[in-house]
């Protein structure tokens, strides 16, 4: 039996991230571990979890950096590098997950692949309801969704979908052997965006692949108002990008390796 990690992003959200670990609580099936990988968070979060690792029989690791800006890449490299899971589940702090989600990743993982799944957006409205109620109750017939039919969960019809191209980084999955291989995220890209698209570039040169997990692997997204982002930055992040593509470049020159064995 392989081993499974859930990484989960956050950043001065401890509501949102009430929901995820709630979400998880109701999990068929438990990772082996959770490794929460905070970008600079106040110390609420940190109580937060302190009061969740009483309620869950999967530890919960915390991995935080100091707030200097949105830097992703850099604490998802190092979680990943904490992590001790075979297959790391990468999800955002504001999903939450029904309740078939890990077994579902764990279902259609291959070696080979890095799996990613879709998401249903949830508006204003019954995102606030939520946080009210500290609680959800969710259904195709709940109002004030987007991407309806991707909460419909059909095992049957998924493998229908492996080979099309889809990536979500709020749901993917990876082999911590190929994240190893590409050294991780690229820590050029700093501010939000295409750090996603720059990585699965680099699985690719590897000669790994994209396994769509469609009609599985269901997450709901709260609503918050879309990020943007400076133009200095995101003229850097397509830099970058482009320069790794031009390179065929599949190893990150600033990446994951330096959290290692630390």
């Amino acid at each position: 039996m392989m081993k499974t990690s859930l990484v989960i992003t956050t950043y001065n959200n401890p509501d949102a991230l009430h929901l995820v670990l709630l979400s998880l609580q109701r999990q068929t099936l438990l990772p082996a571990e959770v490794v929460v990988a905070d970008d600079g968070s106040t110390d609420e979060t940190r109580q937060l979890l302190q009061q969740w690792r009483s309620l869950l029989p999967c530890p919960i690791v915390h991995v935080w950096q100091e707030d200097r800006g949105y830097r992703r890449s850099r604490i998802l490299n190092k979680a990943f590098a904490k992590a001790t899971g075979d297959y790391l589940i990468n999800i955002d702090g504001d999903i939450i997950m029904e309740k078939h989600f890990i077994a579902d990743h764990v279902r259609y993982a291959r070696k080979g692949y890095f799996g990613c799944g879709g998401r249903v957006r949830l508006g204003p409205t019954v995102t606030k309801q939520i946080y009210v109620a500290r609680d959800y109750r969710l259904h195709f017939f709940t109002s004030d969704l987007t991407d309806r039919f991707n909460l419909l969960r059909m095992p049957l019809l998924t493998p229908l979908f492996f080979n099309r191209q889809h990536l979500r980084g709020c749901n993917i999955a990876f082999w911590r052997d190929d994240l190893i291989a590409v050294n991780g995220y690229d820590e050029q890209f700093e501010g939000w965006g295409l750090e996603d698209y720059d990585i699965a570039n680099r699985l690719k040169l590897i000669g790994r692949r994209i396994r769509h997990i469609k009609f599985s692997a269901i997450e709901y997204h709260l609503y918050h108002p879309e990020r943007s982002n400076d133009g200095q930055s995101n003229a850097r992040n397509e830099a970058a990008l482009r320069q790794n593509m031009q390179e065929q470049r599949h190893r990150a020159k600033e990446g994951m390796d330096k959290y290692l064995n630390v």
